[in-house]
């Protein structure tokens, strides 16, 4: 029911080395092209959401909505101890003029957020991005020019401004560029974050992989 590619639904941890006890939820349609959108800024809430925008769809496409099922009470009551009372009002909240909100982090004292076309965004300490550097991109950068800035600015100490860049043209840039998703790598083990590096690493080898398995079927045809 969710389209083509179907609706992709997970966590959106801008900064794992700040320990929160819940994370906002992001909703993705990948044939879309609009990048990540709020779908709650808590777990309870995302649920709330996803379920009231069930309810209206039923409202809206004539179809069976959750409360018609036997279940439907103990369900909602168990819900509810949880704070969570779907409404099929509450559906289009996170949306303003027809658009996803932004997944919007808590930016503490000291640390700088700039968004990002996937609708994620950078978030670190302000001394991590460069002073002067303009967030804007050309709808099809250069990878070869974005990584050679990347790379002076990681040199320069400011890997949260390489990242930005790197993240950007990633998004823009099809077939991906596997130096563009290295680089990306190197940008969060300099910011202290190893465990969105391990994500970069495993993408861009089944990235890798299938790009030379696209080499070998050429080369056989």
């Amino acid at each position: 029911m969710t389209g083509v590619d179907g609706g992709h639904f997970g966590y959106v941890i801008h900064a794992p080395e700040l320990a929160h006890s819940d994370y906002p939820i992001a909703r993705f349609e990948p044939m879309d092209g609009d990048g990540a959108y709020l779908l709650g800024a808590s777990t309870f809430e995302a649920v709330e959401t996803q379920i009231s925008g069930t309810m209206r769809f039923a409202q809206e496409n004539d179809s069976r909505s959750p409360v018609s099922f036997e279940w439907w009470p103990e369900v909602s009551a168990r819900l509810a101890r949880l704070g969570i009372v779907p409404d099929p009002s509450k559906a289009g909240r996170n949306y303003l003029d027809g658009d996803g909100k932004p997944v919007m982090p808590t930016v503490p004292e000291g640390w700088h957020y700039v968004p990002s076309s996937d609708g994620a965004g950078v978030l670190a300490p302000a001394a991590q991005f460069h002073p002067t550097l303009p967030h804007s991109m050309d709808d099809r950068p250069s990878p070869t020019l974005v990584l050679d800035a990347a790379l002076r600015h990681a040199a320069e100490h400011f890997p949260a401004t390489a990242l930005w860049l790197l993240r950007e043209c990633y998004w823009r840039t099809w077939p991906p560029n596997i130096g563009i998703g290295r680089a990306m790598s190197d940008a969060y083990v300099a910011l202290g974050r190893p465990s969105l590096a391990a994500v970069v690493d495993r993408r861009i080898a089944r990235i890798a992989a299938l790009l030379a398995r696209d080499d070998d079927s050429s080369v056989v045809c």
